[in-house]
């Protein structure tokens, strides 16, 4: 059945044979015998028809009217002259151009249009089409309107919805009001939604009331008020509205300006059709639309000056409504259907005027009635509420105000073009068939309302459309029959009178209350305000009581004729009504009582009123000049009224290069340069505009907008590039233009355009704009000095403006200086920056320090101005990065002292600006930071951490890095309980925020308290302790480099040596991210990478190079081996290579399983032949660290290294005899371990492990604390590798030497020697643990302990009773407890009165003992062979000798 029923359709959509059904026929038959008797009784006619579908919707159209609504139609329908018949509108009119007056006639009976898919609304609905395209037909057609809204303002603060009656309660004014009140919504920042509107229509007006207990911003916060950020949609709306940056007054002065005129302003939603083509019966269009502000206020009151001031805060505004209007689904799907209707009513009137012809309304889809159409009358007012952030418009708080705004359709086209000739060219005919077939269908559909019918789509070349069908039919007197049905409710309702003297009162007193409307019940005024206002059935009534001189008498006031009032207010029904009477369409106003002023076309297109423009063109209004030369085209363009410009240019094309008749001989397109009327210039250019023409002055676009502050339109000529319009050229040439104020213009335009963007500043160099701007810095006019600076200082960042103004002056430092010594400060302050940014030059920082220039940036910080005060810090902020000289040329004429004084003031924006400038001045340059810690710099720091403001903080946080970095003192009091600066560092990692902002205080405030750590371990180990590992473990896991890169050292802090850390960041699962990281490395960073890998050798390791086996698993059971060899195979970072190298030889060692594992992937034999090639000192000792670690406990792998013969005694020689002796120490670990791979022979073994620990034996000696705990692990981890070797650490007083390190204070902070005094004597302690499993240190040691027990108490304080003999432990506290010789009072008192007694009588005893090594027998070898080691040693034992005899005798 539904293809049979598919076929007879289709054949029907394609022969189009209108007859009515049977049924119909037999029934007319019946009831008329002949056609002519129906014909002569129209009202049978009707009844007979009332089973049609087109009959029955309009039967019963005027119920929904009132009798004011009824008469408004009545007036409008007789005056429309664009739709009233011509034996009613009888005045020659032209038809409008475009679409409407080039339509193609065509035979077919159906019309096909095709317009583009929106993908971001639903798709469209046929019924909701149809409805428009019914509601367009009846308007049309029957009742002579065309939609169009407008808000009023009432007196109450309502705003009535004023559209043509025919709309009311139709879809298509539904959607004309909800479009606009979500715009009058978003342009004041505050809604509330449509059914809530309804609801609180009548309601509201009783909110001030006394019986009303709640206030009235209560009132209207409980019928659903709400900020526009509370909507979904608009959310971040109110982000976008960017106002120009102003000072403070500016601001006040600029909103007061504004509000002054809040009345006459409105944002008018206008739409058009970008394009239109045609090709037979097939149409395609495609629509736009465009936000504009109209400002109603006349010129007498309004000049030109001002305008532009309010034009250029508007401005801000369309550009805000133009961001966000369409982020809603729902207006963008208004504003399409708008579109359509906007194409739908120029077709229509094509068809009505052109080709006689009508849409068939018995082939649409059902009708939409009901609650489903109801239109409101009336919108309530808003109000701004206390709790909002930002209020976009200028209006007090709890005040109500009401909406200014309408809706307005440009249905004047351009040609038609041939765009769908080429796109169906060579294209199947049956395209379109499925299409229509599908909407054919829909009519046999039962009617249901929750049914889809949704519009079918086409794909044409790629392109959808979609695609719909309008039947038409023949359309001439009264038919079809239900245009005879509305004439009849027409001609019956026109019987009735309804307005009299009272209705009219009532109506003014509803629009205007009581006094005003008293008031318009002179004709006179009241003729005025109804041209105004757009009552039309009141103005034709007055009008028709009114001499015609009357109508054309113009206004004593303002001198405006009713002609002029209803051009300005957009009234062309006002417009149609005086030309019907006579009125002359080309009347001028008077100016100074003589009628040479503009006429009513020159108002309505500087207004922007577009249907009254239309109207006055299409009565064949003229084209003249007013009383200052210029046309209608000239006041449109500089008002920036594009629609006005496009209706202008397609009734005359001429008109686009119309000079006016003044001086300047200015054009459109210079008037809208000279406005700043961007939209106009950028119509104005597509319409192939001269953009070279120069004015009688010689002035282009590109003078009359820098001369006016428009920077919009030189910035739009910048991105045209035109050769014609050389902008850059010209705007330099104004930079040494004769006229002062014209410099002016063009520096202040310069500075505008930097501030707004960076682009700009390579242009201007390569125009010679940056010599030219230094060389303005010679005038003494302050205004042009504090632009010029100001355009200097935005650019000023980039290497090559700093170059480009160095060598701008050979006097520049001079120059400099006297701008420092002006009274204006803000001079002063630009000047400062300026000089630090061209500081970053080194070659400058002594060619100003030569001025006066830092005396001067030193007295600026006296001033009491806090703006100055900011810029100053700001200067020397800029000024000392990373530069230490600077850093203490400043620190000389005492900047620490009074930046620090300034910490203690009660400003928060001062106290954060000037912690970044102490940052940069003490940042890693200890003697500033001594001097900004003396005066209490600290504590104002940590006082500034507990602001609010996370600005504050993250400034805060710089400048404790900056005070802490490689200063131990510094650190030491920000950890301490009086400071606690880790709590608030805390705080501020744990902001919870996806913003950019928020990501850089978390790695700022990583970053300072990871500086606190410094380079001892145990304050490390400590800060890492204030992280957490659950934070360390986010930390790695987030996307920042710089918090990775933290958290890595974190948790190298906590491993390192540490096998219970290792064990407790084990099950806290740290091993996770760490592989996640390692297995995405070509992601990271290199710093990253480097602190990556060394995470996993610190993990494995314990104390003196114990494995912590578990660790060791776990990591290669990750397959961390693997990663970390693709790793090292991959990277071109030789230092990366070497650190991999290091982690696998941790991995592995003493662990034969992985050892295995790692042979199978890893030649150990490569890497001493790649690692031989170093040449780079500390590369070169790490690459052996590695080879040794490597041969540790390892005989396999030092046979494979003695193979390769690459290893030699020379590789560590100068290493060995360097001055750093932390090079030497770690370089004689190595020799004692890889002494077999080295050494040929086993004397020469012994003779080089015999130099190396006699080297470090010496090392023992000194007082650099750092040294000394690395020569303890060095000990610690050497004592148990091979036979011999704790021999040779005993015979050379190591044991000794370690023993006393145990009592060594640390020296001061300050000194070169300073560090971790607990972790050194920890290391002592391990290393004295170590050597206890050596007999004869085993005895030794055993001697010392029973004389004086509290030894054994500080080993096993500083170090672990783990890290010693268990045999020694075991024997010494069995011993302890049956009692030691120590523990005679005597003995015991006179320890303790003379600890260095007893530490000489141990040393004395230790010296005296002989004990016979291969250590012995080496060092007799060592004389023989090697000159340098013979004259070594006796020089060490001679020493040795006579510290040891002294020590004997003062035993």
């Amino acid at each position: 059945m539904e293809r049979v029923h598919t076929k007879q359709r289709a054949s029907t959509a394609f022969n189009i044979q209108r007859r009515l059904p049977s049924k119909q026929v037999s029934r007319a038959r019946h009831a008329s015998p002949s056609a002519s008797t129906g014909a002569d009784r129209p009202d049978l006619v009707i009844q007979n028809s009332m089973d049609q579908v087109s009959v029955r919707n309009v039967y019963d159209l005027f119920s929904k009217f009132d009798k004011w609504e009824i008469t408004e139609l009545l007036t409008a329908r007789e005056t429309n002259w664009l739709l009233t018949n011509a034996d009613i509108y009888k005045t020659p009119t032209e038809h409008p151009t475009g679409l409407i007056r080039q339509l193609q006639a065509f035979s077919e009976s159906h019309i096909d249009i095709l317009f583009p898919v929106d993908d971001d609304i639903p798709l469209l609905d046929t019924r909701e089409v149809h409805q428009l395209l019914r509601e367009l037909t009846i308007a049309i057609y029957s009742l002579n309107a065309q939609p169009t809204l407008s808000l009023e303002a009432n007196f109450d603060l309502s705003s009535t919805c004023q559209i043509p009656t025919a709309f009311l309660d139709t879809r298509l004014g539904q959607i004309m009001i909800n479009c606009d009140a979500w715009l009058k919504s978003v342009w004041h920042g505050v809604f509330m939604s449509r059914e809530k509107r309804a609801k609180f229509a009548d309601r509201w007006r009783h909110t001030g009331e006394a019986s009303i207990t709640r206030s009235v911003l209560h009132e209207f916060e409980a019928a659903g008020l709400q900020d526009i950020s509370q909507d979904v949609d608009y959310s971040e709306a109110k982000n976008s509205f960017q106002p120009e940056p102003k000072s403070e007054d500016q601001t006040q002065s600029d909103d007061q300006f504004l509000a002054s005129y809040a009345d006459d302003l409105s944002m008018v939603l206008t739409l058009h059709l970008d394009q239109v083509s045609q090709l037979k019966n097939c149409l395609m269009f495609n629509g736009n639309y465009t936000i504009q502000s109209q400002i109603k206020t006349i010129q007498e009151k309004l000049d030109n000056q001002q305008f532009q001031r309010l034009k250029a805060l508007l401005q801000v505004h369309e550009n805000y409504l133009r961001r966000t209007f369409t982020s809603k689904t729902e207006v963008r799907k208004y504003i399409y259907l708008l579109e359509i209707t906007c194409f739908l009513f120029s077709l229509l009137v094509g068809l009505k005027r052109r080709m006689k012809k009508i849409p068939n309304l018995n082939r649409l889809l059902p009708m939409i009635i009901g609650e489903d159409v109801r239109t409101e009358r009336e919108l309530p007012p808003f109000m701004y509420m206390k709790k909002q952030s930002t209020n976009i418009f200028p209006i007090e708080e709890e005040t109500m105000f009401h909406l200014h705004g309408g809706i307005q359709f440009e249905y004047e086209t351009g040609s038609l073009s041939n765009k769908l000739a080429e796109i169906l060219n060579g294209k199947n005919e049956s395209l379109l068939d499925a299409s229509r077939r599908t909407l054919y269908g829909y009519l046999d559909l039962p009617n249901s309302p929750n049914m889809e019918y949704h519009v079918p789509i086409v794909e044409i070349d790629g392109k959808k459309y979609y695609h719909l069908v309008v039947d038409i039919e023949p359309y001439y007197g009264l038919s079809p029959v239900w245009l005879r049905v509305i004439q009849k409710s027409v001609e019956s309702a026109a019987q009735k009178r309804f307005l009299n003297e009272t209705v009219i009162y009532e109506m003014y007193k509803k629009y205007f209350g009581r006094k005003k409307a008293t008031y318009y019940k002179n004709p006179e005024h009241g003729l005025r305000v109804s041209a105004q206002r757009g009552l039309a059935c009141i103005f034709q009534a007055l009008a028709r009581k009114t001499p015609p001189s009357g109508l054309s008498k113009p206004n004593l006031r303002d001198g405006l004729t009713l002609m002029h009032y209803a051009a300005i207010h957009n009234r062309p029904i006002i417009i149609g009504i005086l030309i019907l009477l006579g009125v002359d369409v080309n009347a001028k106003s008077e100016v100074n009582y003589v009628a040479n002023g503009g006429t009513p076309l020159h108002f309505a297109c500087r207004h922007g009123s577009l249907d009254a423009a239309s109207c006055l063109l299409g009565n064949l209004a003229a084209i003249q000049t007013d009383h200052e030369g210029w046309t209608p085209i000239h006041h449109a363009a500089f008002c920036d009224h594009v629609p006005i410009i496009r209706l202008l240019y397609n009734k005359h094309q001429d008109l686009l290069e119309q000079t006016t008749k003044d001086s300047r001989q200015s054009t459109p397109l210079l008037l809208a340069a000279t406005s700043g009327a961007l939209d106009a210039v950028q119509c104005l250019v597509s319409l192939h505009a001269n953009i070279g023409y120069k004015d009688e002055l010689g002035h282009t676009v590109i003078h009359l907008a820098a001369s006016n502050l428009h920077t919009n339109v030189i910035e739009y000529f910048i991105r045209l590039n035109s050769r014609l319009v050389p902008t850059w050229t010209i705007l330099v040439d104004l930079i040494i233009h004769p006229d002062l104020p014209m410099k002016r213009a063009a520096v202040q335009c310069l500075h505008i355009m930097t501030t707004h963007g960076e682009q700009f500043w390579r242009p201007l160099l390569e125009a010679d704009g940056i010599q030219r701007l230094v060389r303005l810095l010679k005038i003494t006019d302050v205004n042009l000095i504090l632009s010029t600076l100001s355009v200097l200082c935005n650019i000023s960042t980039n290497t090559e403006v700093r170059v480009a103004i160095s060598t701008a002056e050979t006097n520049l430092s001079e120059m400099f200086a006297n701008l420092l010594k002006f009274h204006n400060d803000e001079i002063r302050s630009k000047t400062s920056i300026l000089i630090a940014d061209i500081c970053f030059i080194p070659s400058n920082q002594e060619r100003f320090l030569a001025s006066d220039a830092v005396v001067g940036l030193s007295r600026m910080l006296d001033s009491p101005i806090e703006d100055v005060l900011v810029n100053a810090c700001n200067a020397i902020d800029l000024l000392c990065r990373k530069n230490q000289f600077m850093q203490n040329e400043l620190a000389k004429h005492g900047i620490i002292e009074k930046l620090t004084e300034l910490l203690a003031l009660d400003s928060k924006i001062l106290r954060g600006t000037v912690a970044s400038a102490l940052a940069s001045v003490t940042y890693n340059n200890m003697a500033n930071q001594l001097i900004a810690s003396s005066k209490g710099a600290l504590k104002l720091i940590v006082e500034l951490m507990q602001d609010r403001e996370f600005g504050i903080r993250y400034k805060g946080s710089l400048a404790i890095e900056a005070l802490a970095i490689n200063n131990l003192e510094n650190q030491k009091q920000f950890l301490s309980k009086y400071l606690n600066v880790q709590k608030p560092l805390n705080e501020l990692m744990e902001i919870r925020s996806s913003e950019e902002w928020a990501l850089e205080v978390r790695e700022q405030a990583a970053f300072s308290l990871w500086a606190l750590g410094g380079q001892i371990k145990s304050q490390q180990r400590y800060v890492a302790e204030c992280f957490g590992i659950p934070h360390i473990v986010t930390m790695l896991l987030s996307n920042s480099e710089k918090l990775q890169y933290v958290s890595l050292n974190a948790v190298i802090a906590l491993a390192d040596e540490s096998e219970p850390n290792q064990n407790r960041l084990y099950r806290e699962n740290i091993l996770a991210p760490l592989i996640r990281l390692l297995k995405h490395y070509h992601q990271l960073s290199h710093r990253v990478l480097l602190v990556l890998v060394q995470s996993f050798s610190v993990l494995c390791i314990g104390v003196s190079l114990a494995p912590n086996t578990l660790l060791q698993n776990a990591i290669v059971e990750h397959n961390a081996i693997s990663m970390i060899i693709r790793l090292m195979e991959s990277t071109q970072h030789v230092d990366l290579k070497v650190e991999c190298c290091l982690s696998l030889a941790r991995l592995v060692l003493n662990n034969s399983a992985n050892q295995k594992q790692l042979s199978n992937d890893f030649n150990v034999a490569d890497v001493v032949v790649r690692f031989s090639e170093i040449n780079e000192s500390d590369l070169k000792l790490r690459a052996l660290l590695a080879l040794s670690l490597f041969a540790y406990n390892n005989l396999e792998n030092q046979c494979i290294f003695k193979d390769t013969n690459k290893i030699s005694y020379n590789s560590f020689r100068t290493f060995i005899d360097s001055s750093d002796a932390t090079y030497s120490a770690l370089a004689c670990f190595q020799v004692i371990v890889l002494a077999r791979v080295i050494g040929d022979t086993e004397d020469e073994q012994v003779t080089l492990t015999a130099l190396a620990i006699m080297k470090l034996a010496d090392l023992l000696l000194s007082t650099n604390i750092s040294l000394i705990t690395q020569i303890a692990k060095y000990i610690s981890s050497l004592a148990r590798v091979r036979t011999g070797i704790s021999d040779g650490f005993v015979s050379c007083q190591v044991l000794e030497r370690l023993i006393e390190k145990l009592y060594t204070p640390s020296p001061p902070a300050t000194s070169e020697d300073a560090g971790d005094e607990v972790e050194m004597h920890s290391t002592c302690a391990i290393a004295i643990g170590a050597l206890s499993y050596n007999k004869t240190a085993f005895r030794l040691l055993y001697n010392l302990v029973r004389r004086d027990p509290t030894l054994y108490d500080k080993i096993v304080e500083c170090g672990q009773r783990s890290c010693m003999s268990s045999e020694f432990v075991k024997f010494f506290e069995s011993e302890r407890v049956k009692g030691l010789p120590v523990d005679s009072l005597s003995l015991h008192l006179r320890v303790l009165e003379s600890r260095s007694a007893s530490s000489a009588h141990r040393r004395s005893t230790f010296s005296a003992r002989k004990t016979p090594s291969r250590i012995g027998t080496a060092n007799s070898h060592l004389r023989i062979q090697t000159t340098s080691v013979c004259s070594t040693i006796p020089s060490i034992q001679n020493k040795r000798h006579l510290t040891l005899s002294s020590k004997l005798s003062h035993t």
